[in-house]
């Protein structure tokens, strides 16, 4: 079984981005948000056999905990900057075999491959044992004031 920092530090480091001032491998990060904007931060929980079945590929996983998070950001206007990912893995998942260490590698490959699409950047997480659950929040911004929420809806109105 492969210490939780040593599957952080193999799978899951990526360099800051814009605005990261600390990122993964501390306690908390530290990000400094774009003057004028307002930040929009969601996030979404995914648990196996629930909103993907065990036999999913890894990197189709990986990808879509990160894509459900993404949709209600562009849902509200935002652009995406950062993300936390918790993940809860099973003995599976978490093992220290060939297929642990390969289904690690495919999730970890879809969920940052999404992240690079949409320039967001992984800022931190945790990961414990447990069923296989993925939780990822993600933060993004939007100009102050120009947020589209639930409570503007209108039937028949519509975007230009």
């Amino acid at each position: 079984m492969l210490a939780e920092f040593d599957l952080i530090q193999e799978f899951f480091t990526t360099a800051g981005g814009e605005g990261v001032v600390l990122g993964v491998g501390d306690d908390a990060t530290l990000l400094t948000p774009t003057p004028g904007q307002q930040l929009v931060v969601s996030v979404d929980t995914s648990v196996v056999d629930v909103h993907f079945p065990a036999d999913a590929p890894a990197h189709t996983v990986g990808h879509r905990a990160l894509a459900v998070a993404l949709s209600d950001l562009a849902a509200m206007g935002a652009q995406s900057r950062w993300c936390l990912m918790a993940l809860a893995l099973d003995q599976r998942t978490w093992s220290n075999t060939t297929s642990g260490r390969a289904w690690m590698q495919a999730y970890s490959d879809g969920f940052l491959a999404l992240c690079r699409q949409h320039d967001t950047w992984l800022v931190g997480g945790d990961i414990t044992a447990g069923q296989l659950a993925i939780s990822v929040t993600v933060m993004g911004e939007v100009a102050s004031g120009q947020a589209l929420t639930r409570h503007g809806a209108r039937p028949g109105i519509s975007l230009p």
